[in-house]
């Protein structure tokens, strides 16, 4: 990719006029849902005198603009011909890096994937080589956590950008890039870690890495690395350094509890406080501390919803004020590390509500709109979900999501049970979900089900799942999609599975276990054999860092060979009589399109209906939505075929684009 960037015009939507009849209800088009157009990844400078977005108008590249804050005006900062941008941040006030993804294959390997250049838009260096696995055509990067996290923000006051640079696989170490003289230096910190914890005085603190199955968990004191434990990562014991800030780190532990806390660890003693300081009864406590001068004032956790515990009593008082003043959204506040204003970042999502972004002044008490994505959406056509709760076979109460076509009468409706690209990672995480609403706006009630082994819901929930994936699992997903039928939501003649990657799997595994359940199946680059996963080192695929490993999750190849094979639809295919649906990519680096191949050769003669969709095979050259769009409007036809739904046709709205001045 040339690094030469080309400053297009600039497009700041902040509302839409739609086409549509006035209360009508239309197909929402695959386009504007998996990949609008509008501004994303707001984030503030340090100083909190300009924002930075990525940016997408229609049919174009994304690129990254800039948002004067005193004067609200924007800016175009950076685009390129061949290739998105698909993160900004800043290094300090005047200097940002950002990201590239989506660049045609065959210049991959001789171009920058990584960036940086002041925010006057000089000094441009590219930093590192793009990437050239794409990992997923469906656009996902990794499934779950990556296991290689930076944590923590640094001063903000450097050049320097922390890289994780990967020799071969399981193979890495943490170093930093000079993003002006290109200088790269290693830290002398634990290679191959999970996670690493970087201070706000810049120095690598901590770091988790991994031995066997134990995870274990390192401190830095004075240029010296100490072994502060190892343990189970299930353990009484275990504990993931979370963030260190003014002289004290925070860590996440089970303690002698089942839901996962926020407590203060004794360096002094080597030991974790009794008490912790964060907690739920209903949940683990994950998620990220907020910091400001080197002090903690807030900690981001996701219950069913996102929320923020305030520490600092300005924060807790701008919450209250932005809450009322949006009352329908969830909303999220971002203080700047080194305030020269009293602005702050606010970003509202909601179900109905791919995300807002807007800047309020806590000393005027105003908020004013930047924008928000998805501009090509008519907010009213959008449905709203609910968290409900089912039983299983084994008598546990377990959360699901459920999101009803919009004004539809909630019985006897069609249904889709929408599952998660990992086993791991929560379905019910209250916000907005493309999938969800392009199924809902084509009239099938939507479930979304929590099963046993999620992380989130304590370390029971997730021992509970340990090596029953196609098994426990699976019965906790056919239990929600009965539990449905029971409550008179679904038709139980008009039920489908789908998913991607693990929930590919699952949608496969739905049809061969609950035949009698799954009138059809769409599989996603879905797993067809949880064996053969392990012939691409589960590429791209990552349980939480806190969670054990691979083998102990799924089983042992070798070992537990047949134990696998029990549930593998590849395997089993002769057994599939329903309908599926697959669809791979020929780039896909997670699940090669060799596996849906060879699932597919088989599905031919026990499942004549059954399809195989192949992307990606112009060279990678095919704009990934063009991708996306093909495949669910084929999953929207095939859905309608095998649940007897008739499809209205739908048209792309028409879009007045425009930059706002609205304040409330």
């Amino acid at each position: 990719m040339r690094a030469t960037v080309l400053f297009l015009s600039l497009a700041m939507p902040a509302g839409a006029l739609s086409a549509a009849e006035p209360g009508a209800v239309i197909p929402l088009a695959a386009r504007d849902l998996f990949a609008p157009f509008g501004l994303s990844g707001p984030n503030l400078s340090p100083d909190g005198r300009h924002l930075a977005l990525v940016s997408r108008a229609r049919g174009a590249r994304a690129g990254a603009v800039i948002v004067d804050l005193s004067s609200m005006v924007a800016r175009p900062f950076v685009r390129f011909k061949n290739g998105d941008v698909s993160k900004v941040w800043w290094l300090n006030d005047k200097r940002l890096a950002y990201t590239t993804i989506n660049v045609p294959k065959e210049e991959v390997d001789t171009t920058s994937g990584l960036f940086a250049m002041d925010l006057d838009r000089s000094n441009e260096r590219g930093l590192s080589p793009a990437i050239a696995d794409r990992g997923s055509f469906l656009g996902i990067d990794a499934v779950g956590d990556s296991g290689l996290n930076i944590e923590g923000t640094g001063s903000l006051t450097k050049d320097f950008v922390h890289v994780v640079v990967r020799y071969r696989p399981g193979e890495h170490e943490l170093g930093r890039v000079n993003s002006r003289t290109l200088a790269f230096d290693g830290i002398a910190a634990p290679s191959n870690a999970l996670v690493w914890l970087v201070a706000d005085d810049d120095e690598v603190r901590a770091a988790v890495t991994r031995k066997g199955a134990n995870h274990e968990v390192h401190f830095r004191s004075d240029r010296v690395w100490a072994k502060l434990g190892s343990f189970d990562p299930l353990s009484d014991q275990a504990f993931t350094p979370v963030r260190y800030a003014d002289g004290k780190m925070t860590v996440r532990a089970y303690g002698s509890g089942d839901r996962a806390a926020i407590y203060r660890y004794d360096l002094a003693k080597g030991a974790i406080e009794a008490t912790p300081f964060i907690t739920s009864p209903t949940h683990d406590i994950d998620g990220r501390a907020l910091t400001q001068g080197g002090k903690m004032i807030g900690y981001r956790v996701t219950l069913e919803a996102e929320e923020t515990v305030w520490f600092d009593p300005a924060m807790a008082a701008a919450q209250k004020e932005v809450d009322a003043l949006l009352p329908a959204t969830v909303n999220r506040l971002s203080p700047p590390q080194r305030p020269v204003n009293t602005q702050l970042l606010v970003e509202a999502t909601s179900p109905a509500e791919p995300g807002a972004i807007y800047i309020y002044d806590s000393a005027t008490k105003k908020i004013v709109l930047v924008g928000s994505a998805a501009q090509g959406l008519e907010r009213s056509q959008l449905a709203n979900t609910s968290v409900e709760y089912y039983i299983t076979r084994d008598g546990v109460k377990r959360p699901l999501m459920l999101t009803f076509p919009k004004g539809a009468v909630k019985k006897n409706l069609p249904a889709v049970v929408l599952l998660n690209p990992s086993p791991w990672t929560r379905n019910t995480r209250y916000g907005f979900d493309a999938r969800a609403q392009f199924l809902a706006s084509r009239g099938y009630l939507v479930i979304e089900p929590e099963a046993r082994g999620t992380d989130g819901y304590g370390r029971a929930n997730v021992k509970a799942g340990v090596r029953q994936l196609g098994r426990g699992m699976q019965d906790d997903i056919a239990d929600s999609a009965r539990w449905a039928a029971a409550q008179g939501y679904a038709d139980p003649a008009r039920v489908c599975i789908a998913g991607a990657v693990y929930g590919g799997y699952a949608a496969l595994m739905g049809v061969l276990r609950d035949p009698e359940l799954f009138r059809c199946a769409v599989s996603m680059a879905g797993i067809v054999d949880l064996g053969l996963m392990f012939d691409t080192a589960w590429a791209g695929f990552h349980p939480p860092a806190t969670a054990p490993d691979f083998k102990t999750l799924v089983g042992d190849p070798v070992a537990d060979k047949a134990y696998l094979a029990a549930v593998s639809p590849l395997v089993q295919a002769s057994r599939i009589r329903q309908p599926v649906l697959l669809a791979y990519g020929t780039q896909d680096t997670i699940v090669p399109d060799r596996h849906g191949r060879l699932l597919f050769d088989q599905l031919k003669l026990s499942s004549p209906a059954s399809e195989f969709h192949l992307y990606g095979t112009q060279g990678d050259k095919r704009a990934p939505i063009d991708e996306l769009s093909d495949m669910w409007d084929k999953i929207a036809l095939f859905l309608a075929r095998h649940t007897g739904v008739k499809q209205q046709a739908w048209k792309a709205s028409q879009v007045v684009e425009r930059l706002p001045a609205q304040t409330h």
